[in-house]
């Protein structure tokens, strides 16, 4: 055959690249390739000839024809059948997980974890099956893993624990389609035929495993195309449930056009097409999140995001394309947790072994972090990360506590102002004034009156100065008390800042503290250069 090319390699030996893929599809490939192109030239055309980095006529998010299976259709359609037929993956359950072969590499991410020797698990596993399949079988998990067995050399005592552990991580990654599965209960109660379908390598047994998992039971029969030795795919499946039940009144429900839609209709049946959340994804708005997508192991995040986002196959159709977030845990849940998880992956990675013994989450915006770090480290391995602190500070109370002569006073002052003198003296510098003094409600701003305030402030130097003392020994009686040692390499968290209370903090303690933020903004400032603080988001 033709050689597979890497896009380094395309430059000077392809001057066209034809895409061909559906057309929901090939603005997402087109993306990722589209460097080939703008800097080499290389001429790139989708099936149809046209060109998808020129301006043409837009691609419709989706086809509303295909959408036209609605929730209320499809009872009436149930309503109206007698036989009703369920694909299972994709349509009554899903994977949290984007393709189905990243089942296999978070098998193989626990072998590794586990320091076992099977590194490549997946790759392998999948040629051991696209082997037989090539040789035009229907393999079942046994069958896959005694050609796996063949190609690896593995015990049979090895062989068993990997497909008990391949079937382990299936039956964690399964939920259900609960929309899909209400409406197969409601099938039961009306009285109807139900049977399950499905092109897998899972026997029986375990399928009936997972689908008593996703609270599915009570169908009339389950055929497994591994079992019967007959797929939906090339219609031989739908060919042996002719022999057992009459199709004159049936309706099947599935998600893939071909297997599901063509071949059943070829067969007699009326169809229903419900779109798998990967199709919807594709189909949505979000599509671009595809253009990017991560390594198979870290797309798991992804996986779960699409597992709850399109776990309802109708969810896209009120607002045409646009999923509709109308709670505040779905909203907690797609958004705000997922950025969480990527912030906390990124901080483990600037922690893990090295050598800080502490991390201080600053108050009060590191109070739900300091409990998700330790949500996190709890399910690793906890001495290789620093012990969590909810640290109890504040820009204001670090400033005062670090002043020590009047240099300090008036850089502290060069922050914006817009309040009266007392209220100044009181909430910038822990004092206040004097019941005689007549200028504490003077109006100031620090635009137009900063010599003004520095004079007014600076008359109160010895009470700042001594205040400030009393806060510090504070602060240091704290430091102290919760078991900060001074050779101890320690690092602070805060949410988003630039470096002002690590600052003070550091010149408070005397000692250095290295800073991991969320987000930076105002670097470089008087206190730090880019590159000097690390932070997940923003100018570091």
């Amino acid at each position: 055959g033709l050689p597979v090319l890497s896009p380094q390699e395309v430059p000077g030996r392809a001057n066209i690249i034809i895409i061909i893929a559906r057309l929901n599809v090939v603005e997402i490939i087109y993306e990722r390739i589209a460097n080939l192109e703008q800097k080499h030239g290389v001429a790139i055309y989708d099936i149809n000839g046209n060109r998808p980095g020129q301006k043409h006529p837009a691609i419709p998010i989706a086809s509303f024809v295909d959408w036209k299976c609605t929730a209320n259709e499809l009872i009436n359609q149930i309503s109206a059948h007698d036989l009703i037929t369920f694909d299972i993956f994709d349509t009554l359950i899903m994977r949290k997980v984007v393709f189905p072969r990243h089942i296999f590499d978070i098998v193989d991410k626990k072998l590794q974890n586990e320091q076992k020797k099977y590194f490549g698990f997946s790759a392998m596993r999948i040629t051991a099956e696209q082997e037989l399949l090539a040789e035009n079988r229907i393999p079942t998990l046994s069958e896959i893993y005694d050609r796996f067995q063949a190609k690896t050399g593995i015990s049979d005592r090895q062989k068993k624990q990997l497909q008990r552990l391949e079937f382990a991580v299936e039956f964690n990654q399964v939920v259900p389609r609960k929309r899909i599965v209400e409406l197969f209960h409601k099938a039961l109660r009306a009285g109807k035929t139900v049977i399950l379908l499905s092109d897998m390598y899972l026997p029986e047994n375990l399928m009936r495993k997972l689908l008593r998992h996703c609270g599915i039971e009570g169908y009339t029969e389950l055929l497994i195309s591994c079992d019967v030795r007959a797929t939906k795919h090339d219609g031989s499946l739908y060919q042996f449930l002719k022999t057992k039940f009459s199709l004159s009144n049936w309706l099947h429900i599935g998600d893939n056009p071909t297997a599901d839609i063509q071949q059943a209709e070829k067969y007699g049946a009326t169809t229903c097409r419900v779109f798998s959340g990967y199709d919807m994804l594709l189909n949505s708005s979000y599509k671009r999140l595809m253009v990017n997508l991560p390594p198979a192991t870290d797309s798991a995040l992804l996986g779960v995001w699409l597992a709850h986002a399109f776990n309802d196959p109708f969810a896209l159709i009120p607002e045409k394309g646009k999923p509709v977030v109308d709670t505040p845990y779905a909203l907690g849940y797609l958004y705000l947790g997922p950025l969480m998880l990527c912030f906390l992956n990124w901080l483990s990675k600037e922690l893990k072994n090295k050598g800080y013994k502490k991390i201080l989450f600053f108050a009060r915006d590191g109070f739900l972090l300091e409990q998700l770090y330790k949500e996190m480290i709890f399910h690793d391995d906890s001495e290789h990360y620093p012990t969590p602190i909810y640290f109890l500070t504040s820009r204001r109370a670090a400033s005062v506590a670090a002043i020590r002569n009047k240099e300090d006073i008036l850089a502290l002052l060069q922050k914006p102002f817009h309040c009266t003198k007392g209220e100044l003296l009181q909430n910038r510098f822990g004092v206040i004034p004097a019941p005689v003094d007549s200028r504490r409600n003077d109006h100031i701003v620090s635009s137009e009156n900063m010599a003004d305030a520095e004079e007014y402030i600076l008359t109160y130097q010895n009470e700042i100065l001594k205040n400030a003392a009393d806060e510090r020994k504070s602060y240091l009686d704290y430091i102290s008390r919760i078991g900060i040692i001074p050779e101890e390499k320690i690092a602070v968290f805060d949410l988003v800042s630039s470096g002002t209370t690590q600052y003070y903090l550091s010149r408070i303690a005397g000692r250095p503290f290295d800073g991991f933020y969320f987000a930076t903004a105002n670097l470089p400032n008087d206190f730090f250069q880019l590159g000097e603080i690390s932070a997940f988001l923003g100018n570091s």
